[in-house]
């Protein structure tokens, strides 16, 4: 009798497991074959023509066959409040079943930080995919101008073109953190407006423009010398400006350091594409994976060089670390940040 309850137990048992093994294998299958069949949306939060919206085409162009079931792909564009319109509208709005993807500006990571009345969401909470390219802010001087290092800035003026956003923002920060001396004229129309002004000797500098865009709008000034790069905004060294110091070295108190590894940030986050929250696990995981396979896939990268893109990705699970980092400032020095910004 003892033998034959014991059987029955074993028995039962085993069905148990072999169900839940059924039901994983079944959990599995549906993750893998959930896409097929599927267009998944591609919310840019730009408009069309810029350089956000050329990556994520490009990106839509490739990314499905790295998925399966091999969903296709539809870009939207969604402007508004610095990407926040898009963002908002894929946290808040859209499905939540991994058929909404938002292509976002960096600055928008950290928005519920400055501005928790617009920025309805919690960046802890988003599944971010990655990035197809990071940034590096830099300092650039004219081959005339009185500075011609970065420890000259601290003793001697340099008057620098704005054309809005980090343009004026970065150049404010190290005013007021570090002690520089970049004098900003603001109004100019745009980055390149500010270049021409630079070599009409209106100005002297940029305190503020992205790597890339200097190696794409003045390669011939760069490459004579024209236009020197002497200090780099990037919270780690960007391997093509060998021997160019990183201004966050030159932070002497650790809240110094915090205050400017909050606004350097987004130079990390690059230009992210999330899903978000309450997207089930497997999906994500799924679309993490597509992402980085499209990052290494050669012909993304070859028709990205023809059409002049840079290319300079970071993983999802790195922005998830950095967010978390981030996310630990202290509120103090949060206010200080909005403070200096705001001026």
């Amino acid at each position: 009798m003892r033998a034959r309850r014991f059987d029955r137990g074993y028995a039962a048992a085993a069905a148990a497991l072999a169900l839940v093994a059924a039901s994983g294998q079944s959990h599995a299958q549906s993750a893998d074959g959930f896409y097929r069949g599927k267009q998944i949306r591609l919310i840019v939060g730009s408009d069309a023509g810029g350089g956000y919206d050329a990556s994520s085409r490009l990106i839509a162009a490739h990314m499905g066959k790295h998925i399966p079931g091999t969903p296709t792909f539809i870009v939207q564009n969604m402007p508004g409040a610095g990407s926040l319109t898009a963002l908002n509208y894929v946290v808040n709005v859209a499905p939540k079943d991994g058929t909404a993807i938002a292509s976002i500006h960096g600055d928008t990571v950290n928005a519920p930080l400055f501005h928790p009345e617009q920025a309805k969401f919690d960046s802890r909470r988003l599944n971010w995919l990655g990035a197809p390219v990071t940034s590096t802010y830099v300092v650039s001087v004219w081959h005339t101008a009185p500075v011609q290092s970065f420890d000259q800035v601290f003793d001697t003026e340099l008057i620098v073109a704005a054309a809005g956003g980090n343009s004026i923002t970065l150049p404010l920060l190290t005013n007021a953190l570090l002690g520089t001396r970049f004098k900003i004229v603001r109004g100019y129309k745009s980055a390149a407006a500010g270049l021409l002004a630079i070599e009409r000797g209106e100005v002297q500098g940029n305190a503020g423009n992205a790597w890339s865009f200097w190696k794409l709008t003045a390669p011939t000034q760069l490459r004579e010398h024209k236009l020197r790069v002497i200090a780099s905004y990037g919270l780690k060294p960007n391997p093509e400006l060998q021997g160019v110091p990183l201004i966050i070295d030159y932070a002497k108190t650790a809240a110094q350091k915090e205050a400017l590894s909050l606004i350097l940030s987004d130079q990390e986050y690059g230009w992210p594409y999330l899903m978000a929250p309450d997207v089930p696990a497997d999906r994500v995981k799924i679309m993490r994976d597509a992402f980085d396979a499209t990052m290494k896939d050669e012909s993304f990268i070859e028709e990205a060089r023809k059409r002049r893109l840079d290319i300079s990705p970071t993983r999802g699970l790195d922005q998830v670390r950095l967010i978390e980092q981030v996310y630990g400032t202290r509120q103090e020095v949060i206010e200080q940040v909005k403070r200096i910004v705001s001026e």
